[in-house]
């Protein structure tokens, strides 16, 4: 009897001990990489580029050799989902963590709160140098209204700040903000911040946090020179336009794949061979920094800087070619937020990640990757463990990405020359005080839209006043992404089950975001709306 309870309790022991060795082991696997605590980083975004045109995700045409051949040494996601289709806004959850309602920048005029601190600003705070080269005018541009404060926003924390279109030292006025130098390189390669090379032969000994945000792609696409999959012969009605959405281009003009002449006679609808025209002058922009960012990685490889640097590619958002009556980026749909993303970080094997992310887990997991804590609560949660493994990131990380939408194309007709417009002061004074928004939550297989600003559209909206257009605008849009990727066809009353679900996981987001939104309305009078 005594042997047969001690044989009782040795198994149950062995027992016990096997699934404590499992659970050990599984702890371990899942955090089986090591912090990087005194590696570089390096954070490469490239304005207005999504998945559909780069060849590492599918695309037949051959736009990004160099990136491809990098990425096969890089964790890829095929599921990486931006918060935003604008691009500081979504460049803000990127230093954030947060979600743009959260963080309060939800505009190209949005005042981001002292008190939200920026991944350069812990970083700097953690002794790492810190500086930005770049070519995004959307972070730099000087002399456009209303844009004083998106620069302040980003010069935060950064002990260098260089761009493409300064040729003067920049002399932030936000109480916080240090001096910053800033210089324009003599001989720049067009739209790419060549001088990033040279500063990365001569970068400092301590390590680094360096931002690269390039805007070569985005528009104006005729820019991009020379042509390399444009067609020499087109002779259609864009060859001279500027390719640009404001004044004096055409493309603000396309509404449902048709341009309105201003004198107010029938639309003119494009032809196939004007928008591959727009396609390939897009394509060359994706090329061209494709070349520069060759050079990019070979300098960092020559350097030795790959063996202790984190390198982080993505996109603030992509673009659209008439998939929805548009083109370039307006709304929330795929083309405009399911975007790259890439991370190549060193003891790390590389991998595809099928699993959802949003834009607010980048900057958690780089704090996780060296060593650092977050200051406050993000919306965002880190990944960083999970990369390598062989289980790799669990499919309950995240369940749901959200993501918001403000007013673009009217912003624009403001920005572009029409600021005497009635309508279009009253828009703007509106969203001033009201934040005209919509929102969505996608899943890996789902998508539902709430066009909370429904009715400010159905009021303001500029592709209204083009076409005469008076078709109600629905209060929800359900897509099935495995089954119409492009969001074709809303299809909320065939799935009413799915739409129910969706819908109270998104109000109940947006009753927990209200709680602790801190927008702070843009100054109209800096924008020039009250003197008008």
């Amino acid at each position: 009897m005594v042997k047969s309870r001690i044989a009782i309790i040795f198994v149950v022991i062995s027992v016990l001990a096997v699934i404590g060795a499992g659970i050990f082991f599984v702890r371990k696997r899942a955090n089986q990489n090591k912090i990087c605590r005194d590696c570089n980083i390096i954070l490469i975004t490239v304005d207005s580029v999504d998945t559909t045109h780069l060849g590492l995700y599918g695309y037949q045409r051959n736009t990004s050799p160099n990136l491809d051949a990098w990425a096969k040494t890089a964790t890829a996601f095929n599921q990486y989902i931006t918060t935003s289709d604008l691009t500081p806004v979504t460049q803000t959850s990127i230093q954030t963590g947060l979600y743009p309602s959260n963080s309060g920048v939800v505009s190209f005029s949005s005042h981001l709160p002292e008190d939200v601190p920026t991944l350069p600003e812990i970083l700097k705070k953690a002794g790492y140098a810190t500086a930005a080269y770049g070519s995004a005018p959307e972070y730099y541009e000087a002399g456009v209204s209303g844009w004083q404060q998106r620069r302040e926003n980003f010069q935060r924390g950064f002990d260098q700040f260089f761009d493409e279109y300064f040729e003067n030292q920049i002399k932030p006025t936000a109480p916080s903000a240090q001096a910053i130098s800033a210089y324009r390189w003599p001989q720049q390669e067009r739209g790419v911040p060549a001088g990033v090379v040279d500063w990365l032969n001569d970068a400092p000994k301590q390590k680094f946090f360096l931002w690269v945000p390039i805007g070569t792609v985005h528009w104006p696409y005729n820019d991009n020179k020379p042509f390399h999959f444009a067609d020499t012969n087109y002779q259609g009605m864009l060859r001279n336009d500027t390719l640009h959405w404001q004044l004096p281009s055409q493309f603000k003009r396309v509404y449902r794949n048709e341009m309105y002449p201003l004198d107010g006679s029938s639309p003119v609808p494009l032809t196939s061979a004007d928008v591959q025209f727009v396609i390939d002058r897009y394509d060359d922009g994706i090329y061209l920094t494709d070349q520069f960012l060759g050079k990019v990685f070979q300098t960092i490889k020559d350097k030795g800087l790959d063996k202790n640097t984190i390198i982080i590619f993505t996109t603030e958002h992509g673009e659209e070619f008439g998939e929805h009556g548009y083109l370039a980026h307006y709304d929330i749909f795929e083309p405009e937020i399911h975007t790259p993303l890439l991370m190549k970080i060193p003891g790390v094997a590389l991998s595809r990640v099928s699993q959802l992310v949003s834009t607010v887990d980048i900057l958690p997991t780089l704090l996780d990757a060296v060593g650092l804590r977050p200051q406050g609560k993000l919306d965002g949660k880190s990944f960083w463990s999970y990369l390598g493994t062989k289980s790799g990131i669990p499919d309950w990380f995240r369940k749901y990405a959200f993501i918001e939408r403000t007013p673009l194309m009217e912003t624009l007709m403001f920005d572009s020359g029409s600021p005497t417009e009635k309508w279009l002061i009253d828009f703007l004074q509106a969203d001033a005080n009201q934040h005209f928004r919509d929102v969505a939550v996608r899943t890996t297989e789902w998508k539902l839209i709430y066009r909370e600003s429904r009715t400010a559209q159905e009021k303001y909206s500029w592709w209204r006043r083009l076409s005469g257009d008076k078709t109600p605008i629905p209060e929800f849009e359900l897509y099935h992404l495995t089954d119409t990727p492009l969001e074709q066809k809303n299809v909320i009353a065939k799935y009413p089950k799915i739409a129910a679900d969706l819908k109270r996981v998104l109000i109940q987001w947006i009753a927990v975001g209200s709680e602790k939104r801190k927008l702070i309305p843009p100054d109209l009078e800096e924008i020039g709306v009250s003197g008008l």
